[in-house]
């Protein structure tokens, strides 16, 4: 799979985002991996989905959200989500 070079400076700080934001998922993850919930096998549910406020989860969880807007921005994501929307409601 080829990339394209990271052109303008909106791609430059989406990449940022995006690697910031993935390294803040797997601290968050490293930190939870050891923990009780590891040997139940619940540890990632436990991260995303518990209803428990530890400050791992909401790490993780603005880290997932910063890799999906990273992403978005650096690899523009976004004219491929304006394609299909124009495909189907259009």
């Amino acid at each position: 799979m080829m990339f394209k070079k990271l052109e303008t400076p909106l791609n430059k700080l989406g990449f940022v985002v995006f690697c910031l934001s993935a390294g803040l998922c797997l601290f968050a993850f490293l930190v939870t991996y050891r923990t009780y919930y590891h040997y139940d096998g619940y540890w990632l549910a436990h991260l995303v989905f518990d209803r428990s406020y530890e400050w791992q989860q909401s790490a993780f969880k603005l880290g997932l959200a910063g890799v999906a807007i990273g992403a978005t921005l650096a690899w523009n994501y976004l004219e491929l989500v304006k394609r299909v929307y124009h495909w189907v409601w259009k």
